[in-house]
């Protein structure tokens, strides 16, 4: 599989000008890797990063690529905390192109920023990201309910951060 090395490799290789989809699908890329590679995608329309651990460092390089303006659709990879969701989601530019969007740390992202968030705010905040349904934000809510418990607590019909979950958040608040 194509790892961070790789992608280096790939980075110092010659790109055809016709390039416009590249799957790196089910690979080992992460951050740094992307990182590397992100200034050689110029012209690329279809980016395909599903099941890649790009974490923050790589969701906030997607945020800051400029892509040469022509891409219409990002699969994102896996390990993107709050941080880096909150860097997707300041980058409105891309909002439409997101295909897989790591929703959970999205949530706890807004919550740390703009405080209490009822679902049916966030279905409708999340209306202009792709593909993004009822069933999946529910889904979502329900993950982090079990995964990080602690994080995320329901008062009222209003989803907040526990003491635990803004410690997680801590710098995105400010």
């Amino acid at each position: 599989g194509i790892d961070d090395e790789a992608a280096g490799l790939l980075a110092e290789a010659p790109w055809p000008p016709s390039l416009r989809e590249l799957n790196l699908y089910g690979n080992e890329v992460k951050g740094s890797g992307l990182v590397r590679l992100l200034p050689h995608l110029q012209g690329i329309e279809i980016l395909n990063l599903g099941h890649n651990p790009i974490g923050d460092e790589g969701a906030e390089a997607i945020a800051r690529a400029s892509f040469g303006g022509g891409v219409n659709e990002i699969t994102l990879g896996n390990g993107i905390g709050p941080a880096g969701a909150d860097a997707l989601m300041s980058a409105d530019r891309l909002r439409r192109v997101y295909r897989w969007l790591p929703l959970e740390a999205m949530i706890l992202a807004w919550i740390a920023r703009r405080g209490p968030l009822t679902r049916n705010a966030l279905v409708e905040n999340c209306a202009d990201y792709h593909e993004v349904t009822e069933w999946y934000v529910e889904s979502s809510l329900n993950k982090l309910a079990v995964k990080e418990t602690g994080s995320l607590e329901c008062r009222e019909g209003k989803y907040r951060l526990s003491p635990r979950g803004k410690e997680a958040c801590a710098g995105l608040a400010q």
